[in-house]
């Protein structure tokens, strides 16, 4: 979890319970990255198809994605059917070039040294080290 890039969250329309399961999942994957910035991510909500068991619906998860997931989409899909599944993955990938056109590359640091700004730095570093 430390190193995935991003999450394709699945909960299951015909288990009100499975929101909480993704919320424990949530919690641990913010402990184990020590942030509180979730990174990018697609809730779906699977088994659409059974609409008579329905027990979650869409607007409980875009709630619960809103206040806990910085707003990532959220698809109701059926993997039987093969509704929504596809343009589900797609917007996880925008999700990912969204996320990564907006950090900053880190700045290139001058010097001999890696806390060397510039070449007066350096020196001052160097003259440090030499004493």
């Amino acid at each position: 979890m430390r190193s995935c890039f991003a999450f394709y969250i699945v909960t299951d329309c015909t288990d009100k319970k499975s929101l909480e399961t993704i919320s424990d999942f949530v919690e641990e994957i913010l402990r184990i990255r020590d942030t509180d910035k979730f990174p990018p991510a697609v809730i779906v909500i699977n088994k659409v198809d059974i609409k008579s068991e329905r027990q979650l619906d869409l607007k409980q998860v875009k709630e619960y994605s809103k206040e806990f997931l910085g707003d990532c989409p959220v698809f109701e899909v059926s993997a039987k059917e093969r509704i929504n599944v596809v343009e589900s993955f797609q917007q996880l990938v925008r999700e990912c070039r969204k996320r990564n056109a907006k950090v900053e590359p880190p700045k290139q640091k001058g010097g001999l040294f890696a806390s060397s700004n510039s070449m007066e730095d350096a020196e001052n570093d160097l003259a440090m080290y030499n004493k």
